[in-house]
C-alpha cells in the first residue's frame, strides 16, 4: 500500500502543477482608461474626506462654543459661591465674636479659607479649550493632539465638579 504522509510541501516542488492564466499585457488604451478611472475614485475619495473634514470641524466648533458657555457660567457661579461663603464665615466670626484676621490676604485664618477654589481648573479649561481652537485652523492631522487635549479638558471638568461647592456647578458638569 500507499502511505498517506504526502506533504503540501512536496506538491509545490512539482513544476506546472499549479497554473494560473497567462496574464495578457495591457494595452495604452486600457492603461489610460484604468489610470482616468483611478484618478475619479481618488478625486471622489478626497472630496469625500474634505467635505467629512468640514462637517467634523463645524460640529467641533460648535461643542467649543457650548462647551465655553458651561466654563463661563460655572466661574459666575463659583464668584456667587465664594461670595456667600465669605458672607457666612463673616456672620459666623461675628456670632463668635471674633474679628475677621488681617494678617491673611483673604482676610481669615487659614482654617477658615473658602474651600472648593476652582480657578486653577477653570483657567486650565480654557487654555485646553484656546488650544483646541487653534489647531482647528492648522492644515495638518491634529487627530491625535485634539485626543489628548479632550482628554486633559477631561480631568478639568472632573475636578471642578468634585471640587465645585454648589448644585449648579454639578449639574453643569453632568451636562
Amino acid at each position: 500500500g500507499l502511505r498517506d504522509d504526502l506533504a503540501l510541501s512536496a506538491l509545490l516542488h512539482l513544476p506546472d502543477l499549479f497554473q494560473g492564466p497567462k496574464a495578457k499585457a495591457v494595452t495604452g488604451a486600457e492603461w489610460l482608461a484604468l489610470r482616468r478611472v483611478i484618478r475619479q475614485a481618488i478625486g471622489r475619495c478626497v472630496a469625500m474626506r474634505t467635505r467629512e473634514g468640514s462637517a467634523l470641524k463645524k460640529e467641533l466648533a460648535s461643542r467649543l462654543k457650548k462647551i465655553s458657555g458651561h466654563i463661563d457660567f460655572i466661574a459666575r457661579q463659583r464668584a456667587i459661591t465664594e461670595r456667600a461663603q465669605k458672607k457666612l464665615l463673616v456672620e459666623q466670626r461675628i456670632a463668635l465674636r471674633s474679628p475677621p484676621d488681617f494678617s491673611e490676604p483673604s482676610g481669615f485664618a487659614s482654617g477658615e479659607r473658602i474651600s472648593g477654589d476652582i480657578a486653577e481648573e477653570l483657567a486650565r479649561a480654557r487654555s485646553h479649550l484656546s488650544q483646541m481652537r487653534h489647531l482647528q485652523q492648522s492644515r495638518e492631522p491634529v487627530g491625535r493632539r485634539l485626543d489628548f487635549l479632550v482628554q486633559e479638558l477631561d480631568r478639568e471638568i472632573n475636578t471642578i465638579g468634585s471640587k465645585g461647592q454648589s448644585v449648579s456647578i454639578s449639574r453643569t458638569v453632568v451636562e
